[in-house]
């Protein structure tokens, strides 16, 4: 697990160009909030030194023979999510700012093909891969931000059946996936979607 796409991040793997390859990942908390009242004491601190402790990566893959100016191409072919996720919202963030006097956290169950959000609504699930990207050639790059490299895009449609392009800064490539998120909207309006530990 690590909190930043980096080449300075050891290979968890190596695999040859068409491999077939599983990766768990950690939800945006890194697994440690399992009840609403977990909501402050898992928050990250972002005044800390280094990389915010919050939407980890599992990676590097490294790709043998994979050189600068190369690209991956990985094809999403599942996403299989935990029996529960979560949501957050916070009084700073999104279009629902204001609206929570301080963070809040709801556990989300997900049943059969939908997230249970309460007795009367259930949200049909729409999984997608929230970050995903390549080591950048210099400094590396924080879980929580976009780029060049790919990231933290939070798209619907980095989904199964996709196939995203991925620039090689470095050699071998050194893929980053996490955040993984069995349903969000097209616009995040806390900035946070339900989230799920997955594979």
């Amino acid at each position: 697990m690590a909190y930043h796409c980096g080449k300075d991040v050891a290979p968890r793997v190596t695999v040859t160009s068409g491999s077939l390859v599983t990766v768990a990942t950690h939800d945006a908390r890194s697994g440690k909030l399992k009840r609403p009242e977990d909501v402050i004491p898992t928050a990250p601190d972002f005044g800390a030194p280094g990389h915010p402790k919050t939407n980890p990566v599992t990676g590097p893959i490294a790709v043998e023979g994979a050189e600068p100016g190369d690209a991956l191409a990985v094809t999403i072919l599942d996403i299989t999510l935990d029996a529960e996720g979560f949501i957050i919202a916070r009084p700073e963030w999104g279009v629902v700012k204001n609206s929570v006097p301080h963070q809040v956290a709801k556990m989300l169950p997900v049943d059969g093909n939908a997230v249970i959000f309460d007795n009367a609504l259930r949200i049909p699930l729409r999984p997608n891969i929230g970050t995903i990207g390549t080591a950048p050639a210099g400094e590396g790059v924080s879980s929580i931000y976009c780029g060049a490299h790919g990231g933290n895009m939070d798209s619907n449609a980095v989904c199964v059946g996709t196939t995203v392009h991925l620039p090689v800064n470095v050699d071998l490539g050194l893929l980053f996936i996490g955040d993984v998120h069995a349903v969000m909207s097209d616009l995040k309006p806390s900035v946070r979607a339900a989230r799920s530990v997955r594979r």
